[in-house]
């Protein structure tokens, strides 16, 4: 499968002679190319399979000598050739490799079936001149199949609750201002708390559905948004959803910009949450609004246990779960990737840092004006 020029000299020190050396180093190589779990292949300039390992003459469904001096376009009519042979070219053109490259088709080793493949390409070199193309092919099917019935179960989950929730939380108003005992209004205010928070984790997994899908997450700035009113607003509704949870707020002046106000309050709503839920109890949730030359900062504060350092890195990554080892709740990290698309959508930054001794601070910055039009694209995994 390999000659034996395509190997590097050994280094001889061994008392073996240079024939033996290579000789053993070519079978090695041999036997990793024959028992390596992902399918692996050769293409010469024109495209012709010139080596197939079992694995991928297995994920092609072809035997592999039945590969060899033939190309993929006359094996795979239904794989996306021409994308594939475009690429292969600028391949062989530039030298450079192309890696992670994800495709869907059908092969005869299921017919009629559409399976997705995540292969890498890289040159071959032969006394300085590129003489083919190598590949390595995993199939990722089963992975897309359940990343895409997570966008498709979240999706569900977020649009079917959201009326019923509507219907709940009017009810709740209707009743509180029928003039209720005081018993009855606090239960029907537990109610109306509990639905509110529920149409908010909806909201949040419409969003997440549609940025994980390659969408945009949609936001209109408008002039003249006020973060410090948003913030009062948002504290307002945070003290309603946790009776317990102490607030203090703090805004200095000019703290205006071209914003979208929907988008800012469930991005602070969500940081207020996050802090009164997970902060010691009795002690305050500092909220800060503040100007800083073209930017306005927020920041939001509370104390308690910190986030693991482990857990930092990813605090801002989508339904990743995590304990809280104070309070033993768990989370799946929903509202955290919500607060940061809102505020890249904004053409600003956030940060988080957490330490036992200075407890968690959030700090988010905006930009005073709108955004380019491309800021704020969610990207899919892996697109960088």
């Amino acid at each position: 499968m390999y000659a034996p020029e395509s190997v590097p000299s050994p280094a001889l020190g061994d008392g073996r002679g240079a024939a033996e050396v290579v000789l053993e180093s070519h079978f090695l190589l041999r036997a990793v190319f024959e028992e390596a779990p992902v399918g692996i292949g050769m293409l010469d300039p024109g495209f012709r399979f010139v080596r197939v390992n079992p694995k991928l003459a297995a994920l092609n469904g072809i035997p592999a000598e039945a590969h060899l001096g033939r190309t993929p376009r006359e094996l795979f009519p239904a794989l996306p050739i021409d994308d594939l042979e475009a690429i292969w070219r600028r391949l062989l053109d530039t030298g450079k490799p192309v890696l992670g490259y994800e495709f869907c088709g059908e092969t005869p080793a299921a017919p009629g079936k559409t399976r997705w493949w995540r292969e890498d390409w890289f040159p071959v070199v032969a006394h300085e001149r590129v003489v083919g193309l190598a590949f390595v092919v995993v199939e990722v099917t089963e992975e897309k199949r359940a990343g895409e019935l997570q966008r498709l179960l979240v999706g569900i989950v977020g649009h079917d609750l959201r009326n019923p929730l509507a219907v709940i939380t009017t009810s709740a108003r209707l009743l509180l201002a029928g003039g209720l005992g005081a018993r009855e209004a606090g239960a029907v205010r537990r109610i109306d708390r509990a639905a509110r928070r529920i149409a908010a984790l909806a909201r949040d997994l419409l969003d997440y559905t549609c940025m994980r899908g390659g969408g945009s997450l949609g936001v209109i700035p408008r002039p003249g948004a006020d973060l410090s009113r948003i913030v009062e607003a948002a504290a307002e509704e945070t003290r309603v959803a946790y009776p317990g949870a102490v607030l203090e707020l703090s805004a200095g002046p000019d703290v205006q910009g071209e914003w979208d106000e929907d988008r800012l309050a469930q991005l602070v709503g969500n940081l207020l949450s996050n802090a009164a839920k997970y902060g010691a109890p009795g002690e305050p949730v500092v909220a800060r609004v503040y100007a800083d030359g073209r930017e306005v900062v927020l920041e939001v504060h509370n104390g308690g246990a910190p986030i693991p350092v482990d857990r930092l890195p990813r605090v801002f990554d989508g339904l990743s779960q995590w304990t809280d080892e104070r309070t033993r709740q768990g989370g799946v990290g929903l509202g955290l990737f919500i607060c940061r698309e809102i505020v890249r959508a904004h053409g600003g930054t956030i940060e988080i840092a957490s330490t036992e001794a200075d407890g968690t601070t959030v700090r988010v910055r905006l930009p005073r004006g709108a955004p380019e039009p491309d800021v704020g694209l969610a990207r899919p995994p892996g697109a960088g």
